[in-house]
């Protein structure tokens, strides 16, 4: 009888994972609250990132984005208000809206993503960027200001590019088929200001600093970090509130800059005013209710909204606020719900009502002043664009209490090519001086 030995052997089968390397522990984080990953151990599975199309990663404190890459299906990307200096998306081909405000990068190339239609990257610090993916026309929405660096941007199409994207620094950047690559040793982590006061021929603010000479400037105790759309006011008692789009408010007290209550929710297009009682008031557009316009006032301790946050129907940009004779605010800004012409709402005590009609420009408008006569009537200047951005006019309108009425009058040529904000003031004679810059003169 033959044995037959059956001899059984096990083969161990190992499967190895592949996986993304993720070193910031703050976009580890970030994924693990998405349900992406389970474990902090500067790892993700790749297999559980490759199909992700939406990712929403703002307001994290991420440094780095190494491992974006390996999002290849990725098609909408939000990493704004965290701290990148630098961001790659070329792996990311399929992507279409990347919203990457308010960080500090510096260098930016989106050439190789040709499904983009939206491209949010303002208020960083580019030198470069790079837009000319070879599918311009498809890009409906464009925001790139406050990059006070950025003096060229590589598009297809210079001359499509300056007619429909609108929100660019034009009066210092321009678009071209071919910038020049900058490369900067350092970057500063924020701006600062200087204050200052004169007493020359012209001005004497002899209460706010002693020891001042005829005709210099004399800098406060210090500079303090600020953001761009610095705004500032004075008390009836000569102090001195200074705040911008980093969402702080300083009061200059003691020599020194101290804050006023905690920070002001994620902002742009910062305004602020005081009024006849010492109450302080700010509008802004707020990130963290819609995008729309919202107005908080200072009771002392904390910032409260005034009426409904985010009150306009649309979104609300070059938002400026005024308060009239007797103490009632107003705001004036760009209205998105109304094609991008200028709105002005005033505050009834408990919400907020149009004066006279709304989107009363006659085109697309902006970089608005708000200010009030001796007979509290108020008045708007503002650029008006009727195509170009630079081609704009500065127009001067003043509600007759049914209307707006442009009051640029036969001077409305001199006001061509304009390239600034202008500032508008009524002096006690109501009569009104508005100060500007153009092409030709300033």
């Amino acid at each position: 009888m033959k044995n037959i030995l059956i001899i059984l052997f096990f083969i161990p089968s190992f499967i190895f994972a592949q996986t993304t390397n993720i070193p910031d522990p703050n976009f580890e984080q970030a994924l693990i609250d998405l349900g992406y990953d389970n474990i902090m151990d500067g790892s993700v599975l790749t297999a559980t990132i490759n199909s992700v199309q939406t990712l929403s990663i703002a307001y994290k404190n991420i440094n780095d984005l190494t491992g974006i890459q390996e999002f290849t299906d990725l098609v909408f990307f939000y990493c704004g208000y965290n701290n990148l200096t630098s961001l790659d998306v070329s792996n990311n081909l399929e992507l279409q809206t990347i919203s990457c405000e308010n960080n500090m990068i510096t260098s930016l190339d989106l050439s190789n993503n040709p499904y983009l239609s939206t491209i949010i990257c303002r208020n960083n610090e580019l030198v470069y960027l790079n837009a000319k993916n070879g599918n311009n026309y498809n890009i409906n929405f464009w925001s790139s200001v406050n990059n006070p660096d950025l003096t060229c941007i590589e598009v297809d199409d210079p001359s499509w590019s300056s007619s429909n994207w609108f929100y660019y620094d034009w009066n210092w950047a321009n678009f071209d088929t071919n910038c020049p690559m900058i490369l900067t040793d350092t970057i500063s982590e924020c701006d600062s200001v200087l204050i200052h006061i004169t007493n020359g021929s012209n001005f004497c603010w002899s209460n706010s600093l002693n020891n001042t000479t005829q005709g210099t400037w004399n800098n406060y105790s210090s500079a303090i970090a600020t953001s761009v759309n610095i705004d500032m006011t004075f008390d009836n008692n000569n102090n001195l509130y200074l705040g911008s789009n980093n969402g702080i408010v300083h009061k200059y007290e003691c020599n020194n800059w101290i804050n006023v209550g905690s920070n002001l929710p994620p902002l742009d297009h910062f305004s602020m005013d005081i009024d006849n009682n010492n109450i302080l008031y700010t509008a802004f557009q707020d990130f963290s209710t819609g995008y729309g316009i919202s107005v908080m006032k200072f009771d002392g301790n904390n910032w409260n909204y005034v009426g409904t946050p985010s009150f306009s129907s649309g979104y609300a940009n070059f938002t400026t606020i005024a308060l009239d004779n007797y103490n009632t605010p107003y705001v004036a800004f760009l209205d998105m719900d109304q094609s991008d012409r200028i709105s002005v709402m005033k505050f009834n005590g408990t919400d907020w009502d149009y004066v006279g009609n709304p989107g009363f420009s006659n085109n697309y408008a902006g970089y608005i002043s708000l200010v009030f006569d001796q007979n509290n009537s108020p008045w708007v200047s503002f650029i008006d664009w009727p195509s170009a951005v630079n081609n704009g006019t500065i127009d001067v309108m003043q509600f007759d209490g049914n209307s707006w009425i442009s009051k640029a009058g036969i001077n409305s040529s001199l006001f061509y090519q304009t390239q600034t904000k202008p500032d508008l003031i009524i002096d006690n004679n109501n009569i009104p001086h508005i100060a500007f810059t153009s092409n030709s003169s300033a």
